[in-house]
């Protein structure tokens, strides 16, 4: 199979004698810079083409909810993707994110393919075959997952725990492969190549694998670790049952994001097989076998690392570190990728009763006004988070705190706040869990301390020793809605 696919692509690339009227026109048939090719030469070019696919995310948000049966619905805890677009102002098709083919892939390219006669430079088609038949580039899918930076492996969410590595749970995989005609010809349409293989354009990202027949569709993953039982912890007595492992659980991913120590984890892109041997025989999608530069060291593969930090609002008892306030972007590869800058907000996610709430000795999220996406920092928020929150599934507005003076001069001074319009809420049980019924609400208030299930085991201590009712009464924790951009 090898062999037909050398003499193949010496054919395509190298092209032949032309033979005209007794006149033969003779040019360069070979593909590497001498004269001619053989086909284990062709074996050797093909062998060490560079791993070509470069993908970089432009947004990536995570949700702090810890709500009841959020696994039902599209409440998302973490989420990478290429979402932003087009950022060109004349119309080049710039985009902030998406796919393109490296440039060292694409030197290569430069220096060992001549171009096929007539042409006096290389050609898109040229570009595509080689990516279809190259060994690092002729199979591959693009994975997002939360891994672990000392061996890559995949962090296996313990939320309704099941082994092994669960696929869509774990990790997730773009379902178009970089392999199909209309992705290669996305990637390589717009590259343009001088005299003497010089690289005089290496064309836009692309952001959408879809075909053009289809809607376009965002390149992005969903990863959870935010539902609300976890059966590894033992079930906690009192009133909330074992509901508040979701707070403990997801506590502890965050450190682990925050850890400088070996059990550090990062959000990664890479790349796999899901149909490959390996991939089959571990029965996790590849999601545990990304592409490599060197299956000696478990600590590189083609792709990006995302280091994410976070942070508290409050240093008051229960408030925990729920806010997603910085991404530090690498190569995974230990290469020379162009890596972006981030920026990060945080919006307070409320409880849907609080939504337009007419009760003004309660919080309050505001519906935004005409006038309110006027003000360009509400506005350019307000695109941010819609990248990631859909209007059909959210509610953005200004928060107004509990007892808080409405005056519609000063509205544009106030955060802005998101409510779920799904069936579900952004918080565990507020009722019910009191011996006088009382609900106990949330506790949005960062001056104030604020109520967690399972305070004890998570190390909280509240001033003046309150446990029980009287601690359930401080509200529940506030929740945060994280979106970061890549600049």
């Amino acid at each position: 199979m090898k062999l037909v696919k050398s003499f193949a692509l010496i054919f395509f690339i190298a092209g032949a004698a032309v033979s005209f009227h007794s006149c033969t026109i003779k040019q360069n048939t070979g593909l590497l810079a001498s004269s001619s090719t053989t086909a284990s030469q062709t074996e050797v070019f093909l062998d060490n083409a560079p791993f070509a696919y470069d993908f970089a995310a432009d947004t990536i948000s995570y949700n702090s909810c810890v709500g009841e049966n959020l696994d039902k619905t599209q409440i998302h805890g973490f989420k990478i993707g290429s979402n932003q677009g087009f950022i060109d102002s004349d119309a080049t098709g710039a985009v902030q994110g998406g796919v393109k083919l490296r440039t060292e892939f694409l030197d290569y390219v430069g220096k060992n393919v001549k171009p096929n006669y007539p042409s006096t430079v290389i050609v898109p088609a040229q570009i595509q075959y080689l990516l279809k038949n190259s060994t690092k580039n002729s199979d591959g899918f693009i994975q997002y997952a939360i891994r672990n930076r000392s061996n890559l492996k995949v962090l296996v969410d313990t939320i309704n725990f099941t082994t092994p590595v669960v696929l869509g749970r774990d990790g997730v995989i773009e379902n178009t492969s970089l392999q199909v005609d209309s992705v290669v010809s996305d990637l390589t349409k717009s590259i343009v190549f001088g005299p003497k293989g010089v690289v005089l354009s290496e064309g836009q990202r692309v952001y959408n694998l879809q075909p053009k027949t289809n809607q376009a569709a965002p390149m992005e993953g969903v990863l959870r670790y935010n539902a609300s039982v976890d059966e590894t912890f033992p079930a906690a007595s009192g009133f909330d049952d074992n509901l508040g492992a979701a707070e403990q659980h997801s506590d502890n991913v965050r450190k682990k994001f925050n850890s400088s120590s070996t059990d550090k984890v990062i959000l990664a892109v890479t790349y796999g097989n899901p149909f490959s041997a390996a991939a089959t025989a571990a029965n996790d999608a590849g999601l545990n076998s990304p592409k490599q530069p060197s299956s000696g060291d478990a600590t590189k593969a083609y792709g990006r690392a995302y280091e994410l930090k976070f942070e508290s609002l409050s240093a008051k008892a229960g408030w925990r570190q729920n806010r997603l306030t910085s991404v530090k972007e690498t190569s995974l590869g230990g290469d020379t990728l162009g890596v972006g800058t981030w920026s990060c907000d945080n919006f307070v996610i409320m409880k849907k009763a609080h939504w337009n709430n007419p009760r003004p000795a309660e919080a309050g999220c505001a519906p935004l006004t005409a006038s309110d996406l006027q003000d360009p920092v509400i506005s350019a928020q307000v695109k941010k988070i819609r990248r990631h929150y859909s209007d059909e599934n959210w509610n953005v507005g200004l928060f107004y705190a509990a007892s808080a003076t409405y005056l519609p001069a000063t509205r544009v001074t106030h955060s802005i706040c998101l409510v779920p319009k799904l069936q579900t809420e952004c918080y565990l049980r507020t009722s019910g869990l009191t011996a006088d019924g009382v609900d106990v609400g949330v506790q949005y208030d960062p001056d104030q301390e604020c109520y967690l299930t399972r305070w004890e085991s998570m190390g909280v201590t509240y001033t003046g020793g309150l446990t029980g009712d009287s601690a359930r009464k401080l509200g529940r924790c506030a929740q945060y809605a994280s979106v970061c951009s890549r600049q």
